[in-house]
């Protein structure tokens, strides 16, 4: 008599597939990477067109940063399954963390043709817009988003610091309070209703939150910077000392844990002031290459019958520490010889303000780029052929140092608005005493 293998035999063989895939998905999820890999790669031998592990084979790939492979697999899960909307949305997160923003915006306009329902798609495309500084756009894609999933903490949390941004605080105050309703745990929520209360130097009401935050997610980005900042302002000295030690530990190793500014107030090294400066502008203003080189031709530098065009970037163009030490000096400058332009991102405006009044005299012209991105603003000021471009803002408050980014003169200099290293490849001068 023969003997029969019963392995298996009572299962049939999609069921016995989607036993693995749920297993593979588990795994996934649970962050055992590897593991779920070989359950994947099990399920794509039995099924090669296996459209689940096809698509989070790709994601598993990009979460470990295997840029390459991850997009062969979800390219190949968008062919296997066209309608499917999830890997071109995915596709678009991993285009925009590689900054091919075009690219990106393409992937997640085709998830949303296919699915105009897919709030996931729609939140993408919002964070991409936020990420280009279209931030109208990334409100309506937030707010859409929030239509079809009322409880998408996220879309709640980022359309917040949009507001706060706007700083339309009370728009900003209620997108976060929401999320903290629907999940009490959101430490990103917490985050930004420290970072709101911090805008309006209510450090009372900012410490409590960067507290809740740190003891949810210590790794928020620049979180422990934020958080010694309110405790300096609101004299409370418990675990200082702790915190402003385990902020020096971590800059040693390249950590994203404060604001330039904020260590200069706390550390005394100048090696980790430049550390710190140099990893903010990394993370928050790298350089910048879409406009491409700037080119020379219409410079003063190729005529020496041409004035020197000067321009000076500011957002505190009004009765501001900077402008009423500097009113005098845009005074002095040898007309002459130099033209003078000022391109002015001041966000809230004194209409009977002297010192604002008195410095737009000084000026030949007296541009405003506040409504701009920072590319726009960028683009604009190159068309006007500046010689030499002084940034007064620094790593400071409402600073536009990502405009800086772009190369918008021959000449790029740092000057008084921030006393310090900024840390940026693309500012050539610090002009001190």
């Amino acid at each position: 008599m023969n003997t029969v293998s019963t392995h298996r035999s009572f299962v049939e063989p999609q069921a016995y597939i989607d036993n693995l895939f749920q297993k593979a998905l588990h795994l996934h999820q649970a962050n055992h990477f590897d593991e779920a890999s070989a359950l994947y790669v099990k399920i794509l031998a039995l099924e090669p067109l296996h459209f689940g592990a096809t698509h989070l084979t790709g994601l598993l790939a990009y979460q470990q940063k295997n840029y390459d492979v991850a997009v062969l697999w979800m390219s190949k899960a968008t062919e296997i399954d066209p309608t499917n909307p999830g890997p071109y949305s995915n596709l678009g997160i991993l285009y925009k963390d590689l900054e091919k923003f075009e690219l990106a915006l393409q992937f997640q306009n085709k998830a949303i043709e296919r699915d105009p329902y897919f709030s996931q798609a729609l939140y993408n495309r919002g964070n991409l817009y936020k990420s280009l500084k279209k931030n109208d756009l990334a409100i309506r894609d937030y707010s859409r988003s929030l239509e079809i999933n009322p409880n998408y903490v996220d879309a709640f949390v980022n359309r917040g610091t949009i507001h706060l941004e706007k700083l339309d605080h009370a728009s900003a105050l209620r997108d976060f309070e929401k999320a903290i309703a629907l999940n009490p745990d959101s430490a990103n929520a917490h985050f930004n209703i420290g970072s709101l209360f911090t805008k309006i130097q209510r450090f009372d009401l900012s410490l409590p939150s960067y507290k809740r935050a740190l003891a949810l997610k210590p790794d928020i980005d620049f979180l422990i910077g934020e958080k010694i900042y309110s405790q300096l302002f609101s004299c409370d000295w418990s675990d200082l000392k702790e915190h402003t030690a385990l902020l020096a530990k971590c800059l040693e190793t390249g950590g994203k844990v404060s604001a330039p500014l904020i260590v200069s107030a706390v550390i005394d090294s100048p090696q980790l002031q430049k550390i710190a400066a140099e990893i903010w502008t990394q993370t928050t203003y790298p350089p910048q290459d879409v406009l491409g080189p700037l080119k020379l031709e219409g410079f003063s530098a190729s005529s020496a019958d041409k004035k020197v065009r000067i321009a000076y970037i500011s957002s505190d163009f009004q009765n501001h520490p900077v402008c009423i030490l500097l009113a005098q000096l845009f005074e002095l400058h040898d007309k002459s010889r130099f033209e003078l332009v000022a391109f002015d991102s001041t966000k809230v405006k004194d209409t009977n303000d002297p010192v604002r009044e008195r410095i737009k005299k000084s000026f030949d012209q007296f541009i405003e780029i506040q409504h701009l991105s920072e590319e726009a603003a960028a683009k604009a000021i190159r068309e006007q052929h500046i010689d030499v471009a002084f940034d007064l803002g620094g790593h400071t408050l409402n600073s536009r140092m990502g405009i800086f980014a772009h190369r918008i003169a021959p000449v790029q200099i740092s000057y008084i608005g921030y006393l310090g290293t900024l840390g940026a490849p693309y500012i050539d001068y610090i002009l001190a005493d």
